[in-house]
């Protein structure tokens, strides 16, 4: 673990605007394998999993995503860091399972 030192250290050079890290290490191939791994991990979250389940089966219904993120905080569903759904968020949960229904198509 980071000592208290360090961390004091770290947040004063950070008050400073002394910019941290390597920059250059964030080439389009560590930002892509960065995204993988983080829509991997949503995949793989058993909340994300039950949350795209019932989102589709509301938004079958004709409900809004809004609507869709109301339901799920009432039924007590949190996002995979233990937030309140919001209604972008349920999208994406959506379309990470491909749940989603275009409910304007001719052919739904």
């Amino acid at each position: 673990m980071i000592s208290e030192r360090t961390k004091r250290a770290l947040a004063e050079l950070k008050i400073r605007g002394v910019v941290l890290g390597t920059p250059e290490n964030l080439t389009p191939e560590a930002i892509a394998k960065g995204r993988e791994a983080r829509r991997q991990n949503a995949r793989q979250d058993e909340n994300n999993i039950r949350a795209a389940a019932l989102a589709n089966s509301i938004r079958i219904s004709g409900q809004t995503w809004a609507a869709i993120a109301i339901a799920l905080n009432s039924y007590g569903f949190l996002t995979r860091r233990g937030k309140q759904f919001q209604a972008v968020q349920v999208q994406r949960v959506a379309e990470l399972f491909a749940y989603v229904i275009d409910y304007h198509s001719p052919n739904y």
